[in-house]
Order: C-alpha cells, then sequence, then structure tokens
C-alpha cells in the first residue's frame, strides 16, 4: 500500500508540473526509477511514461520516451495515449529538423484521433503541421493547417489556441513580407489575449508586431519610414505594461527595446547628450538580459551580443565591436539559430562598416540582410521539383534495365537446369553473363556518381543564380518604396532565367518624381551584370536632377558616358574597327515636376506612353541605346508634356512585343505580339482601375502565347500621376 502510493504522489506531482514547465532532472530519474519496477500491463506504467516523454526537455530523451509510450499504448489498446506520443515524437524530429519524419507522426496521430473522435489532439497536431511547414517556408500548407486547427480549436473553444494560430500565421505573412496580412493577424491575438487577460502571450503578440514594423523600416534603405520605429516603440511599451511575470518574455522585450534604441540611434544620427542617454539604456538592457541568460543557463546570448555589437559601434569602440561581430559571424555556421537573429546581426553588421567608411562590407552585409528578408522559396522549390523529375526518369530507366538483365539471367539457369547434355555451354554462358553483369554494375556506379556531381553542381550553380537573383531584386525598389514615389502601379515583371537583364527604377528627389522602365543587353547573368550597374549609375545620379532642372535628357548623357566608361566603351576604338564590349541599355526615364505638372521624358530606344483625358499619347525615343553606338552618336532629345493628376504612363521592354505566340492549337503558325497590339490593348484599358488592367494585360499575354515558350526578359510597368 505504501508502494502504490508513493508512484500515486509521483504521478500526480508530475501532472501538476508537465503543463507549466519541463521537469527537473531528479524528478525524471525518479519516475524513470519507479516506471522500470512496473508491469507493461499497469496503467500507472503507461501514464508516467506519458509525464516523461511531454515533460522530458532533451530531444533524444523524448524520442527514446515517446517510443516506448506507443509500445505500452499497444499492449494496453490505448488509443489516445498512443496519439500523444506520436505528438511528443513530432515535437522533437521537429527540433532536430527531421520534418519528413515529424509530418509522419502528426499524419498518424491525426488518423488515431479522428478514429476516436478527439478533436483536441487533431487540433494540435494539425497545428504542428503548420509549424512543420512554415520553417521550411512553404507557407501555402503552412496557411493551410494551421486554418484547419483554428476552425477545430474554435469548434472545442479553446480561444488561447486560436490566438496561438492566429500569432503563427501572422508570423507566416510577416516572412512573405505580406506585411498588412501579418497585422491583422497579430491584431487578432491581441483581441483575444487581452479578452483572455494572458499577459505572457499579449506580449509576445506586441513584441511580433515591434520586430515586424522595425524589419520594415530596414527593408526600406535609401528612403527610412521613422513612423515604422514609432510604431515599434509603442507596440514595445504596450507589451511591457502586460506585466508578464514570465522571465523568457521579460528577456525578450530587454532585447527588442536595445534593438530599437540603436536603430533610433543609427536612424536619427543622434550625438552629444541624446546619444550618451541611448548608449546608457542600451548598455542597462544588454547587461540585465547577459544576468537572465545566465541565470537560465541558456546558450540565448547571441541576441544580446548584437545589442553589445551596436552599443559598442555608436560609442565609437570600432574594435571591440568588430571583434564581437567577427565572434557571432564565425558561429552562424556552427549552431542552429533563428533567422530574426541573422537578419539583426547582418544590420549590425551594416551600420559598423557605414560608421568606419568601408562601404564595400557594409554593402554586401546589406545584400546578404536583403537575402533573409526576401524569400526565394519558389526557386527552391523548383530546383527540387527539377531533380525529383530527373530523379524518377533515371530510376525508371534503370528498373527497365535491370529487369531485363535479371530476365537473361533466368534464361540462362532455366536452361542449365534443362539441357544437362551442353550444361558445360551454359555454364560458360553464365560466368560470362555475371562478368558483363559486373561491367554494367560498375558502368552504372559510375553513372550514378557522375549523376550524382551533375546534380550537385546543377544546385550549386542554382543557388548562386538564385542568390544574384535576390540581391538584383533587392537593389530595385520594393512595393513600399515605389507607393512612396508613386501612389498606384502595377507591374508584370517575367525574368527568363532567374536574373534579368530588364529592371525598373524610381526615386523622388524634392519635388521631382523620376521612373525608368529599362532592358539590357542579353538576358540571364550577363544581362544581369549590366542591369546592375544601369541601377547604381541612376542611384548616383539621381540627385542631380535638382540642378539639371529635372531634365531627363542630361542624365541619359551623363549615364550613358558612365556606362561605357566601365564597360571600356572606347569610341575611337570602335570607329578603328577594333573589338570592344557592344553592350548597352535601352530604357526610358520619366521626370514630373510636381509642383507645375510637366512631364520630360527621354528615351534610349524605349518610348513612353502617356495616357489622359484624349487616349494614349505617343513620346517616341532617340534610337540609339545607354552605350556606344554604330551611328552618329549625338546628345539625347528630350520632349515635354502638360500632365494632369490621374494620368497613367506606362514602360515596358522589347520581350513583350517581340514574344511569339501560336495562332491556334495546331501550333504551326505562330507571329509576334507587336507594339501595336500592345498600343491597341493599353489604349482599351486605359480607363479601367489598375487593378482590373494588371489582370487583363496577365491574361491577355498568357493567351497570346498560347504554350509558346518565353524568349526573353519582360518588364511592364505602370504609374499613376
Amino acid at each position: 500500500m505504501r508502494y502504490f502510493a508513493l508512484i500515486l504522489s509521483l504521478v500526480l506531482a508530475v501532472s501538476s508540473r508537465v503543463s507549466a514547465q519541463e521537469l527537473d532532472d531528479a524528478m525524471l530519474d525518479s519516475l524513470a526509477a519507479v516506471y522500470y519496477t512496473l508491469d507493461d500491463n499497469d496503467t500507472t506504467k503507461l501514464r508516467i511514461c506519458d509525464d516523461i516523454a511531454q515533460g522530458h526537455y532533451n530531444v533524444d530523451s523524448t524520442i527514446a520516451w515517446a517510443e516506448r509510450q506507443i509500445r505500452l499504448a499497444k499492449i494496453q489498446g490505448n488509443a489516445l495515449k498512443e496519439a500523444k506520443a506520436l505528438g511528443y515524437l513530432s515535437w522533437a524530429y521537429y527540433f532536430q529538423c527531421k520534418f519528413l519524419e515529424a509530418n509522419n507522426c502528426n499524419f498518424r496521430a491525426i488518423l488515431i484521433a479522428d478514429s476516436i473522435e478527439n478533436d483536441d489532439i487533431k487540433a494540435e497536431n494539425y497545428r504542428s503541421l503548420g509549424e512543420n511547414y512554415s520553417f521550411i517556408n512553404d507557407f501555402q500548407q503552412s496557411h493551410q493547417y494551421f486554418s484547419i486547427a483554428m476552425d477545430l480549436y474554435d469548434k472545442i473553444q479553446d480561444s488561447v489556441m486560436i490566438a496561438a494560430c492566429a500569432r503563427a500565421m501572422a508570423r507566416d505573412f510577416y516572412n512573405q513580407k505580406m506585411f498588412n496580412q501579418a497585422e491583422e493577424y497579430y491584431r487578432k491575438a491581441i483581441v483575444i489575449d487581452s479578452l483572455a487577460g494572458d499577459a505572457d502571450y499579449l506580449l509576445d503578440d506586441h513584441l511580433g508586431l515591434a520586430e515586424m514594423f522595425m524589419t520594415q523600416y530596414l527593408q526600406n534603405g535609401s528612403s527610412p519610414n521613422f513612423n515604422l520605429l514609432k510604431k515599434a516603440r509603442l507596440e514595445i511599451a504596450l507589451g511591457d505594461s502586460a506585466k508578464s511575470d514570465y522571465i523568457y518574455y521579460l528577456n525578450a522585450t530587454k532585447e527588442a527595446w536595445a534593438s530599437l534604441l540603436a536603430l533610433e540611434a543609427f536612424g536619427y544620427g543622434y550625438e552629444g547628450e541624446r546619444l550618451q542617454q541611448v548608449l546608457d539604456s542600451i548598455r542597462q538592457f544588454y547587461e540585465e538580459g547577459y544576468a537572465i541568460v545566465d541565470k537560465l543557463h541558456s546558450r540565448d546570448r547571441y541576441n544580446f551580443d548584437v545589442c553589445k555589437a551596436n552599443y559598442l559601434t555608436l560609442s565609437r569602440q570600432y574594435s571591440e565591436a568588430k571583434h564581437v561581430l567577427d565572434s557571432l559571424l564565425a558561429s552562424l555556421d556552427k549552431d542552429v539559430i533563428d533567422l530574426a537573429y541573422v537578419r539583426k546581426l547582418y544590420t549590425a553588421c551594416d551600420n559598423y562598416y557605414k560608421s568606419v567608411g568601408d562601404y564595400k562590407n557594409a554593402y554586401y552585409y546589406k545584400s546578404k540582410f536583403y537575402e533573409f528578408i526576401n524569400n526565394q522559396t519558389s526557386i527552391n522549390y523548383a530546383v527540387k521539383a527539377a531533380q525529383d523529375i530527373a530523379q524518377s526518369e533515371f530510376d525508371a530507366q534503370m528498373r527497365e534495365h535491370k529487369e531485363k538483365e535479371e530476365h537473361r539471367a533466368k534464361i540462362v539457369q532455366y536452361g542449365i537446369i534443362g539441357f544437362s547434355a551442353v550444361s558445360i555451354f551454359f555454364l560458360f554462358d553464365f560466368f560470362k553473363t555475371r562478368r558483363h553483369n559486373r561491367i554494367l554494375n560498375n558502368k552504372n556506379d559510375l553513372l550514378e556518381k557522375q549523376k550524382s556531381e551533375i546534380s550537385f553542381q546543377n544546385s550549386q550553380i542554382m543557388d548562386s543564380i538564385g542568390y544574384a537573383g535576390l540581391i538584383q531584386r533587392a537593389l530595385m525598389p520594393d512595393d513600399g518604396e515605389m507607393r512612396s514615389v508613386f501612389n498606384d502601379y502595377y507591374l508584370i515583371y517575367r525574368p527568363l532565367n532567374i536574373v534579368a537583364g530588364d529592371f525598373y527604377w524610381m526615386e523622388q528627389v524634392g519635388k521631382y518624381k523620376m521612373v525608368v522602365g529599362a532592358d539590357s543587353t542579353g538576358h540571364g547573368v550577363p544581362g544581369a551584370f549590366v542591369s546592375v550597374l544601369g541601377i547604381n549609375i541612376l542611384n548616383d545620379l539621381a540627385h542631380r536632377v535638382v540642378k539639371n532642372n529635372g531634365s531627363p535628357a542630361k542624365i541619359l548623357d551623363e549615364m550613358r558616358r558612365r556606362l561605357m566608361q566601365a564597360l571600356g566603351q572606347d569610341r575611337e576604338k570602335f570607329e578603328r574597327g577594333e573589338k570592344i564590349n557592344m553592350d548597352g541599355i535601352d530604357l526610358a526615364l520619366a521626370i514630373i515636376d510636381t509642383e507645375s505638372n510637366v512631364l520630360k521624358y527621354a528615351g534610349a530606344y524605349r518610348p513612353l506612353w502617356v495616357s489622359g483625358g484624349d487616349g494614349v499619347t505617343v513620346l517616341k525615343p532617340d534610337k540609339m541605346p545607354i552605350g556606344v553606338y554604330v551611328g552618329d552618336q549625338h546628345d539625347f532629345a528630350e520632349q515635354t508634356l502638360q500632365v494632369k493628376p490621374g494620368d497613367s504612363l506606362y514602360m515596358f521592354s522589347d520581350g513583350i512585343t517581340d514574344q511569339f505566340g501560336y495562332l491556334d492549337d495546331t501550333k504551326t503558325s505562330y507571329k509576334h505580339f507587336s507594339m501595336k497590339r500592345l498600343l491597341k490593348t493599353v489604349g482599351d484599358i486605359a480607363a479601367k482601375p489598375f487593378p482590373e488592367q494588371h489582370q487583363i494585360l496577365e491574361s491577355t499575354l498568357d493567351s497570346w502565347q498560347n504554350g509558346y515558350q518565353q524568349l526573353d526578359d519582360i518588364l511592364f510597368l505602370a504609374v499613376k500621376i
């Protein structure tokens, strides 16, 4: 009786704790000692196993105890405990980044939960599936599973978990740069957690919003929106006022305050007493954070190390700052660290190198930052799909080949048995066949090795091109930057080979709004190199628009001079017939004086179309490129047009007009889309709202191609004045 009382007291003690925190080692050891004394048919043994499996913080131990629980649950016929154990296994595999195994456990648990009609376990495992797919950036699947989990939690009226799903979906939208949707779901979670009076989760909601606003601020690059920092400050203050006593969130709050203050100091350029006040606060926050981390025996010091690096940079202790940053960068390949931390680290590196005047390294880390805030998972999935198809086709060929060889070997064997009179002949043939198979297998092994090497090289090339695409897109304005210049726009941008020669650019300097649609020579990687040169030159020349009184022609003249110099295009060598680089850029540049509503345009082979009340006006370009030209090279001409608010500008590359399309489903007759057809289409849709124009033009182009392959990069940009 005393023995049973001991077991019962241990089980009750664990049950009261596992939902609140992880079990300590002493308690786990005590429970394990009792577990090994009990019979497999004892329900108390299964209950102890469940408590250890769910309370263990060690991943390998969780796997071991969850597998024991599955075995016991099957022996005792307890489907509920088996489903719960599969959930623990999924958790452990998730933290080992074994997502396929984690998903399999979740699906098995869902099937069991469905058979016993347990919506709680179904909801929890659908939520786990959402987390798994979120981690590998498959946000479509993640959203689907989180939505199913929310419906189930709504059915069982679990508002806490509804808020948890909303918070997770907000994080997914945030990682996709869908900030409006992310804020909507964070606000939904805040409403639920406020009604529930849950200070911990409420603080988590506000800190999530604050981090999102700070990331939005950072991605705006050369056009910082300081209002986003104010919004981040408000969210941190609201979360702080919730008075959470959970030490993890207390720590997160200190890190958020330190990060925000550093962004404000770098962004506003604080000096003197104001800077010293900020430095004192940052130092206080990261020192308090270190103390909490040490108390928890946690390895999560690196977030506060970034805060310390920012402090050292702001206080001009550059050698100490570099030492901290170098140490953190060196550890990136050694530890599994969250992407939010990596973004902060690259931002700290960018700010450090700017502060010491090393703009080359500053640009490098800014590019690395954009790698993390721009999702290119579609490229990764496309490459993986292509590799899977290739693997499938190769495996099918190998199976067919091996089946033929096996069939031949069987014929030889049957011949030996049926025709003993000629056994020597068949034995000879048998050994000959074996030798042939050995040679063939060696060849197959070599083919497999070559295929693996080719697959790896292809993966490396595609990863490099994908990264180049990230950098190229980061150099072009994003949605927020474009809308800060023109309130309404739409864009069709279809690179032929991930990176493109086509590019778009816009900027506002004083009263002048500038917009460019451009097409560099070629496409793919060579075209992308030229486009990056063009973007950098335009960024450098943008400030001259004020001095030039809004003259696009003067900007194009200077842009041509700089591009020819960068590409080594010597006009005299060209005229002597010597071979030189002939790359260049075709583009249209429009500059609008917002005070007088006067538009000035200059073009290199690319026209500008203006739509107002009197239809579409076509402004024709000079027939020469930005670059060396075979004909008489002269200054670019300039055209002026009075415009009014609401008028639309259209720019495009020749990729859309030169695109072939099949005229019928026989796919034997085809022709160009043509400038004439595009002008008619734009004229027909010009009076419609931009979203409708966008949809019609996209579908028109797709219908025109009718299955014909894309031939060149495609760019079409429309902006409303």
